[in-house]
């Protein structure tokens, strides 16, 4: 049973020019180990607006780890996570790409399930974590990036490369 809640992420932070924010994102990003192409899409997706303004998850699949921003685009937390996909019809791989969803939580309690067509994500991530960025977050439509493990980012997202 899936009970609906949306991703929203404290967007009281004070604003700050773009050059600013993208160069404190990237040190946040550096102090978490992040992987060069979880930096490259989060700074991509805060400069161009990909985000459109919503709450956003960069998922490293090749790292198993996720990172969430809020609407303004401040590293909210990163947490170790297990991807899961579940399609209606055959196996399914957990997909790679851009997706704009309506986040839901599980009935369990560390699960958190995009429902996107006809794809389910499920991000299964330790409870704190949970507790402390997911659940407080609010009924809002997200986007969750999830990152290819072999093949370039901007292919996956239809990008340009730089």
């Amino acid at each position: 049973m899936l009970i609906a809640c949306g991703l929203y992420f404290d967007h009281v932070a004070a604003s700050a020019p773009a050059s600013q924010t993208l160069s404190a994102l990237h040190a946040e990003l550096a102090r978490e180990q992040a992987a060069p192409e979880v930096q490259q899409v989060a700074a991509w997706a805060i400069d161009s607006l990909d985000h459109a303004d919503r709450p956003f998850v960069v998922v490293d699949k090749a790292s198993a780890r996720l990172f969430a921003f809020d609407r303004e685009g401040h590293l909210r937390g990163s947490s170790p996570v297990v991807l899961a996909a579940w399609r209606e019809q055959g196996p399914a791989t957990a997909p790679v790409g851009r997706f704009v969803a309506d986040p839901q939580l599980s009935a369990r309690s560390d699960v958190t399930v995009w429902v996107h067509a006809d794809a389910v994500i499920s991000l299964h991530v330790p409870d704190d974590f949970y507790r402390q960025h997911l659940i407080p977050l609010g009924w809002q439509q997200s986007v969750a990036y999830v990152l290819p493990e072999a093949t370039p980012w901007q292919q996956a997202f239809g990008v340009a490369p730089a």
